[in-house]
């Protein structure tokens, strides 16, 4: 990243850190409110950055962290004290799609689910979640994907550069938040049953499940560059480099579609 985009995203956590201290928190026009699930396993010096931005949303009433790797006490890596707050300490490892059992314990009809390798601010999740709050249909992610049928591999689309038009679209699958409501939350476990997988089962690519769950294809929103950890591309943590990763993916995807199709012909 160059040393101007560090030097800025460093200021903007500098800054919004004091905003929580001060208790100043970035509101949206209604009422309503999000809960918030972060899950850490191999990026917990990440939690107190990505908490800076969620805990400066004042439409935020309840954030959960999930630590799903034993051997790490992520408590030690946050700083924040915020009765929004609550961490839970797996005693076992866990996949990315755990993420949908802790949303399911919370109530709440809304929810932002984040990856532990983006840092979004408060504005962009405010963006995100006022888009779902105008269509529900849709769930939410700030980076999409598109399948391209005739080489059959996914391609990706992601947020604009810095004065560049405004690239929001429905796509296939949408990828790093995930912006959705309970309606959504329910249909991800019918969509998970339907394919004849457990959710345990579901060790990556839970991304497309979510993305599936809503009336409307899943919209990409465009909210601009968002700061993201080196690692997110390492090959010891990221997922999406393990072996058998894509093969996974698209077969997720084409049992998603084929059930449907199957239910517009019903």
């Amino acid at each position: 990243m160059p040393i101007i985009r560090r030097i800025y995203f460093w200021a903007l956590d500098r800054y919004l850190r004091l905003l929580v201290g001060l208790g100043i928190l970035i509101q949206h026009d209604g009422s309503e409110k999000a809960a918030v699930v972060i899950l850490s396993y191999k990026r917990e010096n990440n939690m107190d950055r990505i908490l800076t931005g969620v805990l400066a949303c004042g439409f935020v009433d309840q954030v959960i962290v999930s630590n799903n790797n034993p051997d790490v006490d992520v408590t030690r890596h946050i700083s924040h004290r915020d009765p929004r707050l609550t961490i839970i300490q797996s005693q076992e490892r866990k996949g990315a799609a755990s993420r949908y059992d802790v949303a399911r314990d919370c109530d709440s009809e809304y929810f932002i689910c984040i990856d532990d390798d983006v840092f979004p601010d408060p504005w962009q999740l405010r963006k995100m979640f006022t888009c779902l709050l105008r269509n529900p249909a849709s769930p939410v992610g700030c980076t999409g994907e598109f399948y391209d049928h005739v080489h059959k591999q996914f391609r990706q689309i992601k947020p604009r550069s810095l004065f560049a038009g405004d690239l929001s679209c429905p796509v296939d699958v949408i990828l790093h938040i995930y912006v959705f409501t309970r309606k959504h939350l329910a249909r991800y476990f019918e969509n998970v049953s339907a394919i004849g997988k457990t959710n345990e089962a579901i060790h990556s690519s839970e991304d497309v499940i979510i993305s599936f769950a809503g009336d409307e294809p899943a919209t990409f929103l465009d909210v601009g560059e968002m700061a993201s950890c080196p690692s997110c591309t390492d090959p010891d943590i990221a997922t999406f480099q393990r072996s058998g990763f894509w093969e996974f993916r698209k077969e997720l995807f084409q049992k998603l579609l084929f059930l449907g199709s199957h239910k517009k012909s019903i």
